[in-house]
């Protein structure tokens, strides 16, 4: 099973382990961070805070558990 954690500008902004949910493969893992980060992103620019980050600008960890 896995998990990911989501760093941005040295910070841990999302953990998987917070939430009650573990996938079966890191590729499965990688694709919901992935879309944590986009709707992350989503809420900075409703927030009117979006800087221009992009998907890449994140370091996304998966993590075997």
């Amino acid at each position: 099973m896995f998990k990911y954690e989501v760093w941005f500008d040295g910070q841990c902004i999302i953990d998987s382990d917070n939430v009650d949910a573990e996938f079966e493969s890191e590729e499965e893992a990688m694709e919901e961070a992935k879309a944590d980060v986009e709707g992350r992103i989503e809420q900075w620019k409703e927030d009117s805070s979006y800087l221009g980050e992009t998907v890449d600008d994140f370091d996304i960890r998966v993590k075997e558990v």
